[in-house]
């Protein structure tokens, strides 16, 4: 499965040189992979996770401290060298710059059913019952983001999983597929917050498929929220996990893990409440346990969405 966190591809672009402008001021006329560029002050809650000076994934404020992501971006990762970055971005791979959030990570936390080994990275990845999903807790109050709510409510939830209706997706990842271009030819380029939209394709108990002929979220898009857009504004329904193809290309399904089906984990780590959380954690348990007796995955991800479906027409 291609994952989008391809970090030896982003050590290797780095290099020593160091620059201290203000990163958040920087634009680029360049577009995500089928969308366009975010300007001024929208998504603000959409942010950057920097490593060894450069962008490694995306993720979203959901707290004042708190920053939702794809676990598979926090895996083999010391939190001491990681930051936050918010702001709108700068154009990279660039060999004039060295990135610095303005916000230091403290702590990560990985969703607790995640089987994670060292030098093997996520083992599990895309059972039923484990979520790419990871929580990273800052050192100070975000100044001036107000936090995007997690969309929990199943009734809007019910009217957000429905093939077609539309994600907002936005990230700082690349515009493309990297084929390898020499230096004077590259076009593809990361690092400047962008926004697309994608149509649901299908959708499991935990996971959402969403894409279209060359309109996706792409490499260090990782971690990225998917919105709905609700009456209140915009809520997060799913994080950016990964896919089996290539950017854009909408032969293969594109996973987004839907947030909501973390909700009960996400409360208890960070003291959040959420719309219908009795109904999120009593969900969770039953298909825990009426699914986990399943030997095959396969299986017992069938169980999992034939259950899950079962449970949501009956609330």
């Amino acid at each position: 499965m291609r994952k989008y966190l391809l970090l030896t591809l982003l050590i290797a672009i780095l290099v020593s040189c160091v620059e201290n402008k203000d990163a958040s001021t920087v634009m680029s006329p360049s577009a995500i992979v089928g969308g366009e560029v975010v300007k001024g002050k929208e998504f603000q809650g959409v942010v950057a996770i920097v490593r060894g000076g450069d962008i490694i994934c995306s993720g979203v404020v959901i707290d004042k401290r708190t920053v939702l992501t794809a676990a598979h971006c926090l895996v083999n990762q010391y939190h001491s060298g990681l930051s936050i970055l918010t702001g709108n971005g700068v154009s990279l791979p660039s060999h004039q710059r060295y990135l610095k959030g303005q916000y230091k990570v403290l702590r990560v936390k990985f969703f607790p059913k995640l089987d994670i080994k060292p030098h093997h990275g996520i083992t599990n990845y895309g059972d039923f019952n484990a979520n790419d999903v990871g929580i990273l807790t800052v050192d100070r109050n975000f100044l001036n983001i107000k936090p995007y709510k997690i969309a929990t409510k199943v009734e809007t939830i019910k009217e957000s999983l429905v093939v077609g209706k539309e994600l907002t997706i936005v990230g700082f990842g690349y515009t493309g597929e990297d084929y390898g271009y020499t230096t004077a030819e590259r076009i593809i380029e990361y690092g400047v917050k962008r926004k697309v939209s994608v149509p649901v394709v299908s959708f499991n108990n935990h996971e959402v498929d969403a894409r279209a002929d060359g309109k996706d979220s792409c490499y260090v898009d990782s971690g990225a929220p998917a919105f709905i857009k609700t009456r209140t504004g915009y809520q997060v329904l799913g994080i950016v996990s990964g896919s089996d193809g290539l950017c854009g290309e909408n032969e293969f399904p594109a996973y987004y893990s839907l947030a909501f089906d973390s909700a009960c984990w996400i409360g208890k780590i960070t003291g959040l409440s959420f719309e219908d959380e009795k109904f999120h954690c009593e969900r969770s348990l039953y298909i825990d346990k009426k699914c986990s007796e399943y030997g095959a995955r396969s299986d017992a991800k069938e169980c999992a969405a034939e259950t899950s479906q079962i449970i949501f027409d009956e609330y």
